[in-house]
């Protein structure tokens, strides 16, 4: 009776050690996919994010240039930690907000980004004044001032 209670031990331990090793083996396999797969959503998230938030700006500084008279408003403003604006590009028509997004080294993404994982993000804006775009850093989280001058000038500014 003994002998068979310690075949069935022996047994159960087998059991639990083959179960052991297949997971393992299991998850090394499945782990890589699961990080690729993270990474390409964290860029994708990223991309869409500053494009759609610039693309809000944009938007606002359109709306007062084309109010009439002079003001200010006052927005809140997102950027993802890998995201940042560099300015305005006055030299083309219509202008335009240079962003960059900074990308894993995944490059799912590859429409508008190099090699190097950078992407650019140039959102037009159409208006017939002058602009003062400021450089906005790394994942920007806070209140922007935009303000159109009495001669006309649109800036925005932190």
């Amino acid at each position: 009776m003994v002998n068979f209670n310690l075949k069935k031990a022996q047994v159960s331990v087998e059991f639990i050690i083959i179960i052991a090793i297949f997971l393992l083996v299991f998850y090394s396999m499945i782990l890589p996919s699961i990080n690729f797969a993270e990474s390409v959503v964290t860029d994708v998230y990223s991309l869409v994010q500053t494009k759609n938030n610039v693309s809000e700006l944009a938007e606002n500084l359109e709306n007062l240039s084309n109010s009439a008279g002079y003001g200010k408003r006052q927005i809140f403003f997102y950027l993802p930690d890998n995201a940042y604006i560099l300015g305005c590009d006055e030299t083309t028509s219509p202008n335009k907000i240079l962003a960059k997004v900074n990308i894993s080294s995944q490059n799912a993404v590859n429409s508008f980004c190099n090699n190097e994982g950078i992407c650019d993000i140039n959102v037009p804006i159409y208006t017939n004044f002058d602009l003062d775009c400021a450089a906005l850093s790394i994942g920007y989280k806070g209140n922007l001032n935009i303000e159109k001058t009495a001669t006309g000038q649109i800036k925005f500014e932190k």
